[in-house]
């Protein structure tokens, strides 16, 4: 392989380099919105949870305090 070669080689794979590089700064920064997506969609199935926690609490009190009638 001649100099002229090996400098078209190098000059494609700075290329490459570049390239990857670029696809790399792309998916690092849809990885951290699906990250974030994740976190908000668990915050709100905690609140739910937490939600559906208190509803039950409130209707044994309810019925504790006040028995239906039968």
């Amino acid at each position: 392989m001649d100099e002229q070669e090996q400098i078209i080689a190098i000059t494609k794979l700075q290329a490459e380099l570049t390239h990857t590089t670029e696809k790399l700064t792309e998916l690092t920064a849809s990885v951290t919105e699906l990250t974030e997506a994740w976190r908000t969609a668990n915050g709100l199935i905690n609140f739910v949870k937490w939600l559906a926690g208190v509803v039950t609490a409130g209707t044994i009190l309810y019925n504790v305090i006040l028995p239906s009638k039968g």
